[in-house]
């Protein structure tokens, strides 16, 4: 069963038609693809972009806080050297002030013996 001339031309004229109608689309969806993944890349880099600024501002917060303590410390450390100094200094007032006491007390029993 062989086809008509007719019918075998018109077979032909829709399947053109509709190789031309799917070539079309195919394009147009390969532009819209296109399209699509560039604005893909568009958000990509810029996320990647802000995470950068983010991460250096973090790393430029952390230099500024190690900067805070290191100085913290530092003083901390010289507060405790004074204060181990005021120590060792006050050690030699011990002696001077039960000698303050004794005589406190010799005052106290003079005036008590004068009265």
């Amino acid at each position: 069963m062989s086809a008509a001339p007719q019918e075998v031309a018109l077979s032909a004229h829709i399947d053109e038609e509709t190789l031309t109608s799917l070539e079309q689309q195919a394009t147009q969806l390969a532009v819209e693809l296109h399209q699509y993944t560039e604005s893909l890349q568009m958000q990509v880099d810029q996320c990647a972009s802000v995470t950068l600024q983010s991460l250096d501002a973090n790393v430029l917060a952390t230099e500024n806080i190690l900067v805070e303590v290191r100085q913290a410390v530092q003083t901390s450390t010289g507060l405790l050297r004074l204060c181990q100094q005021l120590d060792q200094e006050m050690q030699g007032l011990t002696p001077l002030q039960e000698r303050i006491r004794q005589l406190k007390h010799t005052l106290e029993v003079m005036e008590y013996a004068a009265r």
